[in-house]
Parts: structure tokens; sequence; C-alpha cells
């Protein structure tokens, strides 16, 4: 008898690149935005209603929008069935695609050697969920969907995930990953 194998792993994205710039500019504008309430505030000669407007207005902006800044992927394992998951300020939680790792048809390191490989599979859609876009231990893989689709994703691995991914589909996975 067989016991079912589960294994769940959390990246973080790095900020870097755009995302830095997306970080920072956000920054500014909370800063700018809560700079907007200095004349209103100034002309009603810092009425207290004015003054908790302001306040209020600027934290529910702040707290609304500051989760989308901090962003991870987790992983997920249950038997043969792999899911990956968004996680928005370590609270919201939304699946970016569920597959069973046996309907996957190729499995290989994303290196410049193996995009030959996926590119001959032509997939339709591409998703990415790398803590950083240069990650040495990123894999690609390749499979079609219900929808006569082809998806690509890209994802960090560690060698738990690589022996899971061995076990369901050994034909799968490129000679690099054996």
């Amino acid at each position: 008898m067989e016991h079912s194998q589960t294994y769940e792993r959390i990246v973080a994205r790095a900020c870097v690149g755009r995302w830095r710039s997306i970080r920072i500019f956000a920054y500014v504008g909370y800063v700018c935005f809560a700079s907007l309430w200095l004349t209103p505030i100034l002309r009603a000669m810092f009425h207290p209603a004015m003054i908790a407007l302001a306040i209020i207005t600027t934290a529910v902006l702040v707290v609304w929008t500051r989760k989308y800044l901090h962003m991870e992927y987790e992983y997920s394992f249950v038997d043969s069935s792999f899911t990956v998951s968004k996680i928005f300020g370590k609270k919201k939680r939304k699946t970016m695609l569920e597959v069973d790792v046996h309907r996957m048809l190729l499995i290989v390191p994303a290196t410049e050697e193996h995009f030959a490989d996926a590119s001959r599979l032509a997939p339709t859609k591409t998703l990415y969920a790398l803590g950083t876009p240069d990650s040495e231990n990123a894999i690609l893989a390749v499979w079609d969907t219900d929808k006569d689709e082809r998806v690509a994703l890209y994802f960090e691995s560690d060698p738990k995930t690589v022996s899971i991914l061995r076990r369901f589909n050994p034909q799968a996975c490129s000679r690099d990953l054996r």
C-alpha cells in the first residue's frame, strides 16, 4: 500500500529590476497622496475633521495596496497533483494553476540548451513562478490542458521537488534531472 506524498514549498519573489521600481513608485505615491491633503488642511486652519479624513483615507490606501507589493509563490504536491499559488502580503492566496504531473510532456532545467526542446512543443501560454528571474534552480515544465492549449511554466526547484517530478513522470524529465 502506497502512502500519499505531500510537499509544499514557498518561494518569495525577490525585489529586483521592475519590481523594485514598482515598489519605489508605490512608496513615493503614498507620500504624494498624503501630501495632497496638506493644502486643504491648511485652508481649513487645521480643522480636526479634515485631519481625520486625511489620516483615514491615506491609511486605507496603504492597507489596501501594500499587500500587493510583497508576493510569494507556493508550490505544493499532493500525490501527483502539482499546484502553484500566489500569496499576496502573506494573507491573500490565488491559485495560478493545478496540473497532474503525469500530464507533463517535458520537464527540463530552464537553461539555454533546453529551450529548443521546449520551443519544439510550441507552448501557447507561459507562466512564471520564479523568485528571481535568473534563478539557478529554475525548471521549465510543459503540458497540455483540457482547453487545447499548451502551457509552459517556469518555477524554482529543490532536490525534493526534482525527486517528486522524477517519481511521478520519469519519461518527461530530462537526463539532467535524473
